[in-house]
């Protein structure tokens, strides 16, 4: 038997959003297919707020990702609706990345020639010996 956990979401200030409502709801879950991946029981809680700033609407989202062990916070501020939660979502992909080191940097050699600027001539002997006997 195969058993697939599901994360949850759970929305609060969803309403104030109207008609924009469900627009959020698919993005957001079309981001949480990512988050399955890696954290499989994992909770999100994310909330909504607007302001009407000279006229216009602005929306701000704060997103939570609780994982046993792990907590992750995003949050994003725009006047486009879409826009925002796009900017919510990389920004919790790129703090999980941070956390976990998911793509570490590859590590490189080093070489004695290229040896930092202020490092002495004596140092710089040193190292090429030792590069040289390994």
């Amino acid at each position: 038997m195969l058993f697939f956990f599901m994360g949850t979401v759970q929305y609060v200030g969803l309403k104030s959003l109207g008609d924009a409502a469900g627009e959020v709801q698919t993005l957001v879950e079309r981001y949480m297919e990512k988050f399955d991946r890696d954290f499989p029981d994992h909770q999100m809680i994310v909330q909504t707020k607007l302001h009407n700033i000279g006229g216009r609407v602005k929306y701000s989202f704060h997103i939570r990702l609780d994982h046993p062990g792990m907590l992750a916070k995003a949050d994003a501020v725009d006047w486009d609706i879409r826009r925002t939660v796009h900017k919510m979502m990389k920004a919790l992909e790129n703090e999980v990345e941070h956390k976990f080191k998911i793509h570490a940097q590859k590590q490189e050699k080093f070489h004695p020639k290229k040896a930092k600027r202020g490092t002495s001539t004596r140092v710089k002997l040193k190292l090429r010996r030792r590069a040289k006997i390994i």
